[in-house]
């Protein structure tokens, strides 16, 4: 008998223990960085601060949910990633895009907009903040 329980807990721990295994390379919390679209042939380019009133982030969750904050808003989102493509859905309405280990790029409802997400803590993202604070001290400089 104790035989049994203890072969039920030893198969208990390992079921635990796999289960922990199935998160996404990709979790974790992205920050935008940019957004931009091409109009007449020209790309236009904006800080998500210039739009919107707070952070533009995305976090991934697991391996299906997400979820986005437009300005301090969090929508509840699912996505799909099928090689370096991804596809965001936010009831029932999907943005599409690219995925690699450190950077997302969505066209967030078809809007013709990119938002281009850097994962927090990675060198990118670390890169364009600093490139940020160089554009400020430049500004301030010339006023």
């Amino acid at each position: 008998m104790k035989k049994r329980i203890l072969i039920l807990l030893l198969a208990m721990v390992l079921v635990f223990s796999l289960a922990a295994c199935g998160a996404s390379k990709y979790a974790g919390e992205y920050t935008c960085t940019k957004v931009s679209m091409e109009l007449e042939g020209e790309e236009i380019s904006a800080s998500p601060a210039e739009l919107f009133d707070g952070d533009v982030t995305l976090e991934i969750v697991d391996d299906t949910k997400a979820t986005l904050t437009l300005g301090g808003d969090p929508v509840d989102a699912e996505y799909t990633v099928n090689g370096s493509e991804i596809t965001l859905t936010i009831e029932g309405t999907e943005s599409k895009g690219t995925i690699s280990e450190n950077t997302i790029e969505l066209d967030l409802m078809g809007t013709g907009m990119k938002y281009i997400f850097e994962k927090n803590g990675t060198s990118e993202e670390k890169d364009s903040s600093k490139a940020e604070e160089g554009d400020k001290a430049e500004e301030s400089s010339e006023a």
